[in-house]
C-alpha cells in the first residue's frame, strides 16, 4: 500500500482538486500535504483522519492505508452519537480523548475476538 501522501494525492486528482482545497475544504491545516510530502509526519489525527475521509467519502481505514478497500461500512451509530453517550455531550473531546476510547474498543474486539 501506498503512503498517505501518495494516497490523498490521488484521491485529490480523482476529485478533481488540489491538496490545498481539500485541505481547506475537509478543514484541516494546508500545511498538512507538505508535512506528509517531506516526512515530518507520516500520519494524522484521528479527527484530521475523519475529515479527510467524509470528504472523500472513504473509510478511515482507506486513507490510514490499512486497507485498499474504499467503501465504508455502514455504520448505524455516527462518531458524534458515540461522542454524546460517552462524553455526555461535552463537544470538547480531545483527539487525545477520542485516539483512547478506539484503543480501548480495539482491545474489546480482540479480547471477544471480534476483529
Amino acid at each position: 500500500m501506498d503512503d498517505l501522501y501518495n494516497r490523498l494525492k490521488t484521491l485529490c486528482d480523482k476529485k478533481g482538486v488540489s491538496l490545498a482545497k481539500m485541505c481547506s475544504e475537509a478543514g484541516i491545516p494546508k500545511s498538512t500535504p507538505t508535512e506528509l510530502k517531506m516526512g515530518r509526519t507520516k500520519t494524522l489525527s484521528s479527527s484530521a483522519m475523519i475529515k479527510v475521509a467524509n470528504y472523500f467519502g472513504v473509510s478511515v481505514e482507506y486513507i490510514a492505508g490499512k486497507t485498499d478497500q474504499k467503501e465504508k461500512a455502514p455504520a448505524a451509530v455516527s462518531d458524534e452519537d458515540v461522542k454524546v453517550a460517552l462524553f455526555g455531550g461535552d463537544t470538547e473531546v480531545t483527539d487525545e480523548m477520542w485516539h483512547e476510547v478506539m484503543n480501548y474498543a480495539e482491545f474489546l474486539k480482540q479480547k471477544y475476538g471480534k476483529s
